[in-house]
Order: C-alpha cells, then structure tokens, then sequence
C-alpha cells in the first residue's frame, strides 16, 4: 500500500504543477463569483431573473458538472495517460520499483481527487458568493446541496475512468482529447434518438443528483442506476489498465 500511497502523491504533485490543473482551479472559483456578479448587476435580463430565481449553488452544480468538469476531466485524463506516454516520461515512473498496476491506479485517483476537490470548492464558493452577493443564505439547505455535489462526483469519476481508457488508443493528446469529447457529446444526444439505448449509458446520468434531492425515484431505479455507474466504472477501470499494461513505453 506504500507504494500505492507514494504513486498517488506522485501524480498529485504532478498534476499541481500542469497548467490545466491551475486553469481548472481558478475557473472552478472565477464561475460562481462571474455568475453572481452577473445576477447582481443585470437583473432587467429575463435569462438572468431565471437563474435568479432559483437555488444558486444547484444552478452552478449543474452549469459545472454538464459543460465545464467534463472537458477537464478529458483534458486531465490526456495528459496523464497519452501526454506522458507520448513525451517519454512515463518511462521514468516505470523504471521505480512500482508495478504498472499502482502507477495506473495512481493517476485514476489523482484524477478523482480533483474531481472531489473541484466540486468541494465549487460548492463553497457558491454558497459562499450566493450569500454575500445574492443574499441566499439559507443554511436549512446546505446540507442538502452538499448531498448533491456528493452525489455528482460518482459519474464524474466513471467519466474520468472511461476518457482514461478510450484516451490510450490515441497517440497524441489532442486526438484524445477531441474524439473524449465528440464521444461524450454524441452519448448525451443518444437518449433523446433511442431512449432504450440511453437507459444503459452512465452519461445519461450525470445529473442523478436531482434524483434524489427531487424523491421523484423509486428505491430501484436509484439502485438501477447505481449499478450501471459501478459496473461502467469496472469496465472502463479494467479495459483502462489492459491497455495500459500493453502499451509501449
């Protein structure tokens, strides 16, 4: 487990000192604070009254985990598995005594905690930036929304895990990166076209979250659900590290 633990870190200090990651970071506080501002200062726009009206750290959740943590997470996902592979440096980390299996592990759960870690800053800045710029201070309903977010990070991680093994059949990052994200575009469009297929995508469910805080699910589709996120995250987990321990370094 050590050298698990020392694989993680390693990837973790790797991923603080990629530029992407501080983009993500800094974008994760700039929307909320952008967002509030722009409610705060343009309240005649119809749209806006809209976002107005409703709960601001759910609109933001939404905002975050349909547009702006997806391509992140593609782009994180690029850089580990392809860009290291790509520019040589991955042979360094294979030459340490630590399996393949660990160092695989490793960069999946460095992603996954920025995963958390972006959608924990996200939700306190907008509860944060929602109650001092737009007032909404109702602390009945953080624990709740804290729920949500909770709750969002588990398709995320699937989603990280997926763009990790579809991202490794690519030699360079950017065709990673664009076909992840015409891949995950086209899988969001698919339930609308066939809605028995949509059923069985975990992309489908990305916003679950609002399954739970609406109690408009039974017991088993909720169950329903989870199985398909967790059997989605074993195939892609699995499929993921096959090709990571076939591939040339």
């Amino acid at each position: 487990m050590g050298k698990l633990y020392a694989s993680i870190a390693n990837e973790t200090q790797k991923m603080l000192a990629q530029k992407t990651t501080i983009a993500f970071l800094a974008l994760t506080l700039l929307l909320p604070l952008g967002s509030a501002l722009l409610i705060t200062f343009v309240k005649t726009n119809a749209a806006i009254q809209i976002m107005a009206g409703s709960n601001f750290a759910m609109t933001m959740l939404w905002l975050y985990v349909s547009f702006c943590l997806p391509l992140f997470v593609f782009m994180f996902a690029a850089n580990l598995f392809v860009g290291e592979a790509g520019d040589r440096s991955l042979r360094l980390a294979l030459l340490s005594p630590v399996s393949r299996l660990k160092v695989f592990l490793g960069k999946l759960t460095a992603q996954s905690l920025f995963i958390v870690v972006g959608l924990a800053l996200m939700y306190l800045a907008s509860v944060l930036f929602g109650g001092f710029l737009l007032h909404e201070w109702n602390i009945d309903e953080w624990m709740p929304i804290l729920g949500a977010y909770s709750l969002a990070a588990i398709p995320m991680m699937v989603l990280g895990a997926s763009a990790a093994c579809v991202g490794q059949l690519f030699r360079s990052v950017g065709g990673a990166l664009v076909f992840g994200l015409f891949a995950y575009g086209v899988a969001k469009i698919i339930p609308y076209l066939s809605p028995a297929i949509g059923k069985v995508l975990f992309t489908n469910y990305t916003d679950w979250y609002t399954l739970w805080l609406g109690g408009t699910a039974t017991g088993g589709r909720l169950l329903m659900i989870a199985v398909i996120l967790l059997s989605s995250a074993v195939l892609f987990v699995s499929g993921g590290y096959y090709l990571f321990e076939k591939k040339e370094m």
